[in-house]
Formats: C-alpha cells, sequence, structure tokens
C-alpha cells in the first residue's frame, strides 16, 4: 500500500498536540519517528532508560522525548514529558496515521451469515467473523484452521481483519 508522504511539524507543534514542554528550538522540524540508534535528520525519539544514555549520546536524531529528571542528560532539542514512551506512542500516531481499508468484503473472507457486520465496515483477505451471538472485542483474537486472524474496531464498528 502507498502512503503518502508524512507530514512535517515543528517541535513545538507536537509540544502542543502532545500537552509536553519543549526545551531547545521549537522550530526543529520533524517527520518521523525513529530509535536512538535509528534517528537521523527531522527524527524523534525517546529516551526513557539510563542504561540507554551511550545510544543517546550518538543518536542523529533532531530532537527526542525525554522526562523531566533526564533532560539534562543532552544537548538536543526535547520534548520534556512525564512518560515519555506515551507521548513517543502519540507522536507516532501523528506522524504516521494507520491508513483505513476501503469498505467492502473481500471475496475470501469468511462471514457468517448471522454477523452482523456493517456495510461501512472492511475485511481482510481470508478474514473470519464470528456469529452474531459471539461478542467482538476490539482485541479479540480469532483462528480459523490455519488463518490466524485479528479484530479490528472502526468506532463501533467490529470486524474481523487476516
Amino acid at each position: 500500500m502507498n502512503r503518502p508522504p508524512a507530514p512535517t511539524y515543528t517541535l513545538a507543534d507536537l509540544a502542543q498536540r502532545t500537552g509536553t514542554r519543549v526545551e531547545g528550538d521549537g522550530a526543529t522540524l520533524i517527520e518521523r519517528v525513529a530509535a536512538l540508534e535509528g534517528g537521523g535528520p527531522r527524527t524523534i525519539s525517546f529516551f526513557n532508560q539510563r542504561r540507554y544514555r551511550s545510544q543517546l549520546d550518538a543518536t542523529r536524531a533532531a530532537a527526542i522525548v525525554i522526562a523531566p529528571r533526564d533532560a539534562g542528560a543532552t544537548a538536543l532539542p526535547k520534548l520534556v514529558a512525564d512518560n515519555p514512551y506515551a507521548t513517543f506512542a502519540k507522536i507516532a500516531a501523528i506522524l504516521h496515521p494507520d491508513a483505513r481499508p476501503a469498505a467492502g468484503r473481500d471475496p475470501t473472507a469468511r462471514i457468517d451469515p448471522t454477523a452482523n457486520v456493517q456495510a461501512e465496515s472492511a475485511t481482510k483477505p481470508s478474514s473470519v467473523t464470528p456469529t452474531s451471538t459471539e461478542r467482538m472485542s476490539p482485541s479479540a483474537s480469532l483462528e480459523a484452521p490455519g488463518i490466524p486472524c485479528t479484530t479490528m474496531a472502526f468506532g463501533e464498528r467490529h470486524v474481523a481483519a487476516g
């Protein structure tokens, strides 16, 4: 699946969207997330465990998400957050939103005739739906013989995805 180019945000934009504080250059441009060791221009990473201090020192990331207690550990522009991991996850969702699949039923999907699959829902190849009497939750795991499946939730509409 081809994705559109990732949007570019300033560090200040991301701070506002995540409720964090900027230290350093708020105009730093960010396009994607990366691990400390994989960071580069226009990337943001996070530091949460002191055992990775050498990776923090060596990172080429443009900015870091970091806890207040560790903020002095780097001169890089940073977002100071009480929970760097959760903030990094929010930023990942902002920079790399999931593409919603097109509505419709794949012809290879196994859909129980009593299942209530909304017209706006999407089924993936070889997906399996439970019967209408079975409850589907966003994190349910369904398996057909040889076909591992998971359930995806779109609002209140749940479909199985292979």
